[in-house]
């Protein structure tokens, strides 16, 4: 059996499952397998939120298939619809919708509306329905009461009971619950549309029901606009669904024509976020920096170390009318780059190299702009500070934290065949990385051999993986990444 996703070509085809017909660039999942007695291959269709993995398919790897290994391995994907991330998401959570359906669940809900807790989102649900009744209640005619006794107390007014009710428990809540009730209201009142459209100026996920759409906007405007992955540098983080926590599942490279996956998830307090939140359209010039930015989500590193560098560069005096001039600027400006974290190769006599060569192809600029050539051509190393919280993202989404280094490891090595153009060899370390991330045993120099052969082997793994992993536990490096990185300096 294959399995292929693509929008439907037009609205013919009907789902298998629910029957009802798939409309013209909806998306949806073929399954193609021979037909009965013949060499024909036969495809059937299901809406994306209509197919759920069989046990067999399930049980095809070892450890057994997830929704998003199928998604990303198994699921072909001939026109590349799910190079979308938005998109990618959103065939993720129809798939694990239908696999909850199947089981007798319930589809997932933001906090507040299972799972016991109310907390403050059921909090604000519940302010919201009972003022909009009070507002519709004043806008009925009232009904004619009986005639009362002169002793009897009427009661005074309903509407204004309600209300004052309404407000004593507003007051009662903290400073940051009242302001999270107040734009529960103010978003919640708009159309689906409307905001996506806020959703849309502040460059984040579109997909979702319209309570997740509601509590996405809602994070953004207390916190700020989710921006880009601290981990693979390039994807974009987005808000789960639990509204806790917020993660990122990867980019397109378009250089190396392949999807790189991302492990990054955290808390939200800890996610990267970029100000303002727009509840406007920004304007055209605001558009255009916001794009720019994501491009290089390095920028402002890099004029920060543009402008730290000021000072050390204009005490420099270059003179580029002679061999020795140059050579002698080219080594005066590595110091300064050095200094600034540039990312240049680590060996002195290559770093010199590429420092020269890009004096000569500018030897109008004067000593700033040739500094500022250096940064926007090569880029900043990532700091002490991002390769520690790297590395803690890393064992904190291990099954088994200890495994976190070797994760990395395998992980840059398939970046680097990716950059490389082997794709193939990009995708099996790729592949072998998640494997490890799911380990639920620490990876050790004793057991490491044995998880490419024999009986103790693990789906997924190679004997030359296996190797690979032998060598890290014992050395705690790879001799082929060490390579590999050299080869990319």
């Amino acid at each position: 059996m294959k399995y292929h996703i693509e929008r439907a070509k037009s609205g013919r085809a009907a789902c298998k499952k629910c029957k009802s017909k798939i409309g013209k660039g909806e998306l949806r999942i073929g399954e193609t397998r021979k037909k009965p007695g013949t060499d024909f291959d036969m495809v059937t269709w299901k809406k994306t939120g209509c197919f759920t993995m069989g046990r067999k398919l399930t049980a095809s790897t070892n450890p057994p298939l997830t929704i998003e290994t199928f998604l990303e391995t198994v699921l072909d994907d001939p026109d590349g619809v799910m190079d979308d991330s938005d998109v990618f998401t959103k065939v993720k959570e129809d798939l694990e919708d239908a696999a909850d359906s199947k089981k007798g669940g319930k589809k997932r809900a933001p906090e507040g509306e299972s799972g016991g807790a109310i907390g403050i989102m059921g909090v604000a649900k519940d302010l919201y329905a009972r003022a909009k009744e009070a507002a519709a209640a004043e806008g009925k005619p009232k009904k004619k009461r009986k005639k009362m006794d002169d002793d009897d107390d009427d009661g005074g007014d309903d509407g204004d009971a309600v209300r004052d009710a309404l407000v004593a428990e507003m007051e009662a809540l903290s400073e940051s619950d009242r302001e999270f009730v107040t734009l529960y209201a103010f978003y919640n009142d708009m159309t689906g549309d409307g905001l996506k459209s806020i959703l849309r100026w502040n460059g984040q996920m579109l997909a979702g029901t319209k309570n997740i759409l509601v509590e996405r906007c809602i994070d953004g405007n207390i916190n700020g606009r989710l921006g880009t992955c601290p981990t693979c540098g390039q994807g974009q983080v987005k808000l789960k669904d639990t509204g806790k926590e917020v993660y990122c599942n990867g980019f397109y490279d378009e250089d190396i024509g392949a999807r790189i996956s991302c492990f990054y998830t955290d808390s939200v307090e800890n996610a990267p976020r970029e100000n303002p939140w727009f509840t406007e359209e920004p304007s055209e010039e605001v558009k255009e920096e916001m794009k720019s930015k994501k491009k290089d989500p390095n920028r402002t590193k890099k004029e920060n170390a543009v402008e730290e560098s000021n000072a050390a560069v204009e005490n420099l005096q270059f003179d580029l009318k002679s061999k020795a001039g140059i050579k002698a600027a080219a080594s005066e400006l590595l110091k300064v780059c050095r200094e600034q974290n540039v990312d240049l190769p680590s060996e002195e006599r290559k770093a010199l190299t590429k420092v020269g060569q890009l004096i000569l192809q500018n030897k109008d600029k004067n000593e700033k702009e040739l500094f500022k050539i250096m940064v926007d051509e090569f880029g900043l190393k990532k700091s002490t500070k991002d390769v520690e919280k790297v590395k803690k993202v890393a064992s904190d989404g291990c099954t088994v934290s200890a495994n976190g280094s070797l994760f990395l490891a395998f992980k840059e090595l398939g970046d680097l065949y990716f950059k490389g153009g082997n794709n193939n060899a990009g995708n099996t370390y790729r592949k072998v990385s998640e494997v490890i991330r799911k380990f639920e045993f620490e990876v050790t120099e004793e057991n490491a051999k044995g998880l490419g052969k024999g009986k103790t082997k693990v789906a997924g793994v190679g004997k030359g993986s296996a190797d690979k992993m032998y060598e890290f536990a014992s050395t705690g490096t790879i001799a082929k990444l060490d390579e590999k990185r050299i080869a990319h300096e």
